[in-house]
């Protein structure tokens, strides 16, 4: 086959391994590389993706970008007929833009977003600050380190949300990561700090609930009109009773297939629950258009293409606000598999298959 796609998911374990060598304690070190779980799901993939692939004339290579044995040589023959795709991205704690940044030094042509989006997307305060200079409503927002302020101070009435800047998956976003008085947020900081060497996003918690916008150009889409917008529907279940999910909520919904809120398990273990996802077009299709037109501002203006997501919190009064964007969504877990069957009727292995012909067109990127 002239056409090769080479697939880069950095695996748990290893990535759990060098954090302990840098000093995180086993459990801490867990919890991080946890956020590689879509690594984990993917290897469930991997045979009906490669056989997807094969039909349309595209050979494929799965690899971990952390052991370029694996992977570097077999880019480095071919690299103008081979297209990269990052399935999990990362710059600090992971390793996954560096695969994709090596790529494209060699002059491969990506499925997903280039690196440089990439390694903006991991710094929530940086993303929010971008998607508010293109007109995107973002909450009030401010950035500690270890109980100092690196932005202008917080002041005034909460109540705040505190959450790791760096971090995803609802690390380090524990049932009291809502709180009344900034002072009760600097501690949070510091338990952040301490437990990850990480800086805190303190932001004014917005009540209401929660949206995910997923996105694949399974087809030609220059529009973008066919994102996926969906609330995401608790049930008053969780650590926080349905106003907000944590990370031990997040933990158990790796692997899981159901889209309905009925799952009992995951790879996980068992579910706590499943969110169940309502199509927020026919439920308020005011609101849903409004975020749809801040999607696309954000994706325009920061080049997001091929796949990504963005989270939304919209107020009780049906505001709509940004929270962060990412550009290697987890493509294997119920909410973007909803999606795919709703929005395109079709599973990930014939979405690669239909999408990845146009990567190939591309020109390779300046």
């Amino acid at each position: 086959m002239t056409r090769r796609m080479l697939i880069l998911a950095e695996r748990e374990a290893e990535c759990a391994a060098r954090l302990q060598v840098a000093g995180f304690a086993p459990e801490t070190a867990g919890e991080i590389a946890g956020y590689l779980s879509q690594a984990t799901d993917l290897v469930a993939f991997e045979a009906p993706i490669r056989s997807a692939l094969e039909a349309v004339g595209v050979a494929v290579r799965f690899a971990d970008p952390t052991v370029p044995a694996e992977w570097i040589d077999w880019l480095r023959e071919r690299p103008a007929d081979t297209v990269v795709w990052p399935v999990t991205d990362g710059i600090r704690y992971y390793r996954g833009s560096g695969g994709s940044a090596v790529a494209r030094l060699f002059g491969a042509r990506s499925f997903g977003a280039l690196p440089h989006v990439q390694h903006l997307a991991q710094d929530k305060a940086k993303c929010g600050a971008v998607a508010e200079s293109l007109g995107v409503a973002v909450p009030r927002t401010g950035l500690m380190r270890d109980g100092r302020w690196l932005s202008p101070p917080l002041d005034g009435p909460g109540p705040w949300f505190v959450k790791p800047n760096t971090l995803g998956a609802k690390l380090g976003i524990w049932a009291d990561s809502r709180v009344d008085t900034v002072e009760q947020a600097t501690a949070l900081s510091g338990r952040i700090h301490a437990r990850y060497r990480d800086d805190a996003v303190v932001q004014a918690f917005v009540p209401g609930f929660d949206v995910r916008v997923s996105y694949m150009a399974v087809d030609a889409d220059p529009e973008l009109k066919r994102l996926g917008v969906y609330r995401l529907e608790t049930g008053g279940r969780g650590e926080a009773a349905g106003a907000f999910m944590t990370m031990a909520d997040n933990v158990t919904l790796s692997g899981t297939a159901d889209t309905e809120g009925t799952a009992s398990a995951s790879r996980g273990g068992t579910a706590t629950f499943v969110p169940r996802m309502i199509d927020l077009f026919a439920e308020d299709p005011d609101v849903a258009t409004e975020i749809a037109a801040m999607a696309r501002r954000v994706a325009v203006g920061l080049g997001l293409r091929d796949v990504f997501s963005l989270d939304f919190r919209v107020s009780t009064g049906g505001v709509p606000y940004l929270l962060e964007f990412e550009v290697c969504p987890a493509v294997t877990i119920y909410d973007f598999r909803r999606y795919l069957a709703d929005h395109w009727v079709c599973d990930l292995p014939e979405a690669l298959a239909r999408s990845v012909g146009r990567a190939f067109r591309r020109p390779v990127e300046l």
